[in-house]
C-alpha cells in the first residue's frame, strides 16, 4: 500500500502514476479480503467487492484519459502539461470525476468502498485491538497518499502557471464521450449500490453519519491541491532557479 502510493507520488509519467496507484488500491482490496478470511467480518468482504468495482471504473477511465492526453499533446510528462482544462472540456470532467472517486470523496463509489473498508477494519478491534490499529494506520496512510497523487494527476489539467497552446494539438480523439460516460458511473452507482447493501443487511444506514468525514476529506483535498499549486509556482520562479528558467 505505502510503496505503491509513494511511487505514484514521485512519477512524472502519468501512466506510471496510475500503474503504481493500482498497486496501492489492489493492496487495500487484498487487505480487506485477507482480513475477512481471518476475522470473518462480512462488512470487509462487501467492502472489498464494492471497492473492486469502484477501482475498476475509475482506474479504467483514468487510463483511457491518460491515453487521450497523450494523443492530444504527444507527451505523458506531467511537468510539460497543466493547461488542458483551458482547451478540452470532456476529458477534464472525466479526470475530475474519476480522481474524486480515487481519493474517496463523496458522493462517489470510491468513497463508499473506502468508508465500508474503514468501518470493517474498525470492527476488527472486537477480536484484536493491535491488528485493528495496525491495519487502520496502513489504510489511512494509503488514503492520504491517494489524495496526494490523485491531486497530482489533476495538475495535468490545471497545474500550469503560464499557458501557450502547442503547435501540434489534436482537439478531437473520438474517445472523450465514452470516457465521460464511464466516469459518470463513479457517482451514478453510489446510491443504488449502497441501498442494495443495506437491503441485504450487510451495512447499516448509520454509516451515513460518516459523510461529514468524507466532506472533511474533500476540504483537505482542496487544501492540499492549492498548497501544491503554490509550491510548484514558487519553484518555477527565477529567484528559486538561480536566475534561469528551465
Amino acid at each position: 500500500v505505502i510503496y505503491g502510493g509513494l511511487q505514484a507520488l514521485i512519477q512524472a509519467d502519468i501512466k506510471r502514476i496510475l500503474a503504481y496507484s493500482t498497486i496501492e488500491n489492489t493492496s487495500l482490496i487484498t487487505i480487506a479480503l485477507a482480513s475477512y478470511g481471518a476475522f470473518k467480518i462480512e462488512l470487509l468482504l462487501i467492502a472489498a467487492l464494492i471497492y473492486s468495482v469502484a477501482h475498476g471504473i475509475f482506474k479504467a477511465t483514468l487510463f483511457m484519459n491518460s491515453g487521450t492526453v497523450e494523443i492530444l499533446t504527444h507527451t505523458r510528462d506531467i511537468n510539460k502539461l497543466g493547461y488542458l482544462a483551458k482547451i478540452v472540456i470532456k476529458p477534464t470532467i472525466t479526470a475530475l470525476l474519476s480522481v474524486l472517486s480515487l481519493i474517496g470523496t463523496p458522493p462517489t463509489l470510491g468513497f463508499l468502498g473506502k468508508i465500508l473498508l474503514l468501518a470493517g477494519l474498525v470492527s476488527i478491534y472486537q477480536v484484536s485491538v493491535t491488528m485493528a490499529v495496525l491495519l487502520l494506520v496502513v489504510a489511512a496512510l494509503g488514503a492520504a497518499l491517494a489524495v496526494a497523487y490523485g491531486l497530482r494527476y489533476v495538475t495535468v489539467y490545471w497545474g500550469a502557471t503560464s499557458f501557450s497552446k502547442p503547435k501540434e494539438l489534436k482537439l478531437n480523439t473520438g474517445t472523450e464521450s465514452s470516457e465521460l460516460g464511464l466516469s459518470i458511473l463513479n457517482i451514478a452507482l453510489t446510491l443504488p449500490v449502497y441501498f442494495v447493501v443495506v437491503v441485504a443487511g450487510l451495512a447499516s444506514l448509520d454509516l451515513l453519519y460518516v459523510v461529514p468525514l468524507g466532506l472533511a476529506t474533500a476540504m483537505m483535498s482542496v487544501l492540499v491541491y492549492y498548497t501544491y499549486f503554490y509550491v510548484r509556482r514558487g519553484a518555477r520562479e527565477e529567484s528559486w532557479l538561480g536566475g534561469a528558467l528551465p
